[in-house]
């Protein structure tokens, strides 16, 4: 008896003492069955369960289908639901000393790896658990309690082979009995670790290895950000570790909405450093389980910018290289982009972009689109950070068309914005910035942290951040400059001298006292100053820390540039033929993250090509407003400002989707509550209804709607166009012109004025005729042709002159004798 305790005691020290086979966070060791001396006094035989045939001919097929969608995960494996447990399944035998152990083969022919769910996972101290494929070739484990989660829930990475066994060992002594239940095995029809079929080797010719050079050299801390992931047992998206204002490595990973469907997020898996050591491809897939860690919980996600944000169970430790990316909200587009992805479930590649980012709608996600040269993405790549310039995330991978070998107008692809994302759906589980920012500083970027860099000196005070002034002001105003300090020293910060100026101008200084341990922030708030004009830099330093000298001066700067504007002037003209959406300073505000304002090619009005449209249709959530917003418009002293618009709309039956306009004089802040423009089913509608999803296809779908704006004269104003559904047909906008008129009155009297806008036009004007009666306009051409004779019957007329080549006409007011006539320009 004595000698059996004694094994039993060198069998669970060598747990311990054993470099660990594979890690996914495991605790090294090796199962006790693998001892020759515990062996020997085991049953020889397994209890198999054998799993149903996977129809993997049906499975290709799909693939085949899905082949370049980045919207889904990859798929490797079909899942199968199970219900084995230690009650249930498996064989339990007794070690001579009491302690026990339970073991259970699975069996899933053809299948090229495995992977497996636990619905309950509870270890007692002391207890171990390991799973190995035939050849003990792979060996997972051993994991323990330290593995327990909040929702006793567990996963575990792919292991090669069609058959693997666990094995748990629980000694006689534990405070309870274990508990672990499979409800899920992942048969691996794809083999993703063989150059032979889609997986590791399988990514486009294109795609570059994150180890080839110029392409990856600035990007080496980005690179060990990113890991792929397990996602729903059998897929595979990309995410990336994210940092927070707290810079306390909380293990938080950015990754697409779309990869969230299966909301098994306590199963999930990450693998970080699956990547080649080279430029080339290695001769085999490198080891992906020395890195990896499963379990993880949700903390907000949203479709309108398609993002998700999880925190890991378990920090990723110094053995794994960790590092947490920086990131920027801010709205102006990036100047060059990065992307760092596993295309097609492939080692980890790297993409370039030399070309700046363009603000876009993507089937309705709030997107920044990326214009790729050579590299590029595809499925797998989901989820997966794009950087700017400054090495920080500004979005994850949507979807988009991209793929080696194409033509370079469809070398492109939509990363939903983090600028969008901050805000999100206006709760914490719908927003990033209750996650990234603990310390409630709300920075526009910040960057990365390495938690396992080198230590920090004595003494390093940084100017972490300038949160005001903010990017825009649409009027002057009076503000109060705040930047945020931190301590990057080991030392304890107690004083700071921290300054700033406007434009390399007179310096303010403002000495600070606290005390701030490393890591710790504090927001400093100067007195007010008035704004001028124009755009501007703003420029913060600090120096003398706790009175003596900063020994890392690299951080002790930052400047931010910012712009003081009234508005845009008039005249103002959106017609949305650009492909960026929303256009250039607009806003959308999607609330529920669901179907937005987005950009059609195809529904544009006369000449042109594309409208701003909303997808009733389909929006089968009731009640949702959307708003469209446009950027801030300055409204000189004069009156008569008017501002027009098409619009086309159809109802299904007699749904009352509504369109409304209201109006904001202090920068978009508030807006009045009262709508200056407010149409509901058929007083919207521009034809009949229809059960069919409307698309209009001629100019008699559509009317133009006029405005007057005049009551505004002198203010700044913002303009917000609010949809509200009603799960009726789609509504299109299209040709917006705000303008000053001035009449033009030849030798009519002034009474007997009447205005012509918009000048210059599309094709589409109107003749407001104020007081006049009996009222005949005509057209004529440069050359004195007569081209139209018409008369005007409505205050508001509006004509349709879009057969007419682009070019100069004049339209003559004749009343009574009397006759003015005033040049407008056609000009598409």
């Amino acid at each position: 008896m004595r000698k059996i305790k004694l094994l039993v005691l060198i069998v669970i020290l060598n747990l311990f003492l054993i470099g660990n086979l594979f890690a996914q966070i495991s605790y090294g060791g090796k199962p006790i069955s693998f001892d020759k001396k515990i062996s020997v006094i085991l049953q020889k035989s397994l209890p198999t369960v054998t799993m149903d045939p996977v129809n993997v001919s049906l499975l290709e097929a799909e693939d085949l289908e899905n082949e370049h969608n980045k919207e889904i995960p990859w798929r490797f494996g079909q899942n199968l639901e199970v219900n084995y447990s230690l009650g249930n399944s498996g064989q339990w035998e007794y070690l001579p000393n009491g302690d026990k152990l339970w073991r259970l083969r699975i069996y899933s022919q053809g299948a090229y790896t495995l992977n497996f769910g636990f619905s309950k996972y509870i270890l007692p101290t002391g207890a171990t658990f390991f799973l190995y494929n035939e050849n003990h070739s792979e060996v997972l484990g051993s994991f323990t309690s330290e593995n327990n989660s909040a929702s006793q829930q567990f996963a575990t990475t792919l292991i090669q082979g069609d058959a693997v066994t666990l094995e748990y060992y629980e000694p006689a002594d534990v405070s309870f009995s274990g508990e672990i239940t499979i409800d899920r095995v992942t048969h691996g029809y794809r083999n993703i670790f063989d150059f032979a079929t889609k997986g590791f080797g399988g990514a486009g010719s294109c795609q570059r290895n994150v180890a080839c050079s110029p392409d990856s050299v600035g990007w080496s801390n980005q690179i060990r950000s990113v890991c792929m992931l397990v996602v729903g047992g059998s897929g595979f998206c990309t995410g990336a570790l994210i940092n927070n204002t707290a810079n306390d490595a909380t293990p938080y990973v950015l990754t697409a909405n779309h990869c969230s469907t299966s909301n098994d997020f306590a199963q999930w898996v990450f693998w970080f450093n699956w990547q080649s050591a080279t430029c080339t491809n290695p001769g085999t897939s490198p080891a992906h389980d020395q890195v990896t860690t499963s379990g993880s919980v949700l903390k907000s996600r949203n479709g309108g910018s398609d993002f998700c944000l999880v925190q890991m169970n378990q920090t990723p430790p110094c053995t794994f290289n960790p590092y947490y990316s920086g990131w920027s909200r801010s709205t102006t587009p990036a100047t060059s982009a990065c992307g760092i992805h596993h295309p097609s479930a492939d080692i980890k590649k790297i993409s370039l972009s030399t070309q700046s980012a363009i603000s876009a709608s993507y089937s309705g996600v709030d997107s920044w689109q990326i214009l790729w040269g050579v590299q590029c993405t595809e499925p797998g790549s989901s989820g997966s950070p794009i950087y700017d310039q400054d090495h920080r995330i500004i979005g994850q991978l949507y979807g988009g068309p991209s793929a080696c070998g194409l033509a370079q107008s469809s070398m492109n692809d939509y990363y939903g914005k983090v600028a969008t994302s901050w805000a999100g759906g206006g709760t914490s589980a719908t927003r990033l910035s209750d996650w990234l920012d603990p310390s409630g500083i709300a920075p526009v970027f910040i960057d990365g942290y390495d938690p396992c860099g080198a230590p920090p000196v004595a003494l390093d005070a940084q100017l972490y951040t300038i949160t005001e002034p903010i990017n825009f002001y649409c009027s002057v105003q009076s503000i109060s400059t705040n930047v945020v300090i931190r301590n990057a020293g080991s030392d304890v910060l107690t004083s700071l001298s921290v300054s700033y100026n406007i434009d390399g101008g007179t310096s303010v200084t403002q000495n600070w006292t606290g005390s701030l341990t490393n890591g710790q922030t504090a927001a400093i708030t100067f007195p007010a100053i008035t704004l001028t004009m124009g755009s501007h830099s703003f420029n913060a330093y600090c120096s003398t820390p706790n009175g003596g000298t900063d020994l890392n001066t690299s951080n002790d700067s930052l400047s931010k540039s910012f712009l003081v504007s009234s508005g845009a002037s008039l005249p103002f003209q959106e017609d949305f033929e650009s492909t960026a959406f929303p256009p250039a300073n607009w806003l959308i505000n999607n609330p529920d993250g669901g179907i937005t304002w987005a950009r059609i090619n195809s529904s544009g009005n006369g000449a042109s090509t594309a409208s701003a449209s909303m997808n009733f249709y389909d929006y089968d959530v009731t009640g949702q407003l959307d708003e469209l917003i446009t950027p801030a418009l300055y409204f000189s002293a004069s009156t008569n400002i008017l501002m027009t618009f098409n619009v086309a709309y159809r109802q299904y039956q007699n749904e009352p989707d509504q369109l409304q306009i209201f109006i904001s004089t202090d920068c978009g802040v508030t807006f009045n509550p009262v709508a200056i423009y407010n149409k509901a089913g058929p007083t919207l509608a521009t034809t009949t209804a229809s059960t069919n999803s409307f698309t209009p296809n001629n100019a008699n779908q559509w009317r133009m709607d006029t405005l007057d704006l005049s009551a505004y004269a002198g203010n700044s104003i913002k303009i917000k166009f609010v949809s509200t559904n009603q799960y009726g047909n789609n509504l299109y906008i299209d040709d917006i012109n705000i303008q000053f008129l001035t009449a033009s009155n030849n030798n009519l009297t002034e009474k007997e004025q009447y205005r012509i806008y918009p000048n210059p036009s599309k094709g589409f004007v109107t003749v407001e005729n104020t007081d006049l009666k009996n009222v005949t306009i005509v057209i004529k051409d440069i050359t004195g042709r007569y081209l139209y004779n018409i008369t005007l019957i409505d205050k508001y007329n509006h004509l349709d002159l879009s057969d007419l080549s682009d070019g100069l006409y004049f339209i003559s007011i004749i009343n009574n004798n009397k006759q003015s006539t005033i040049p407008i320009t056609i000009l598409r």
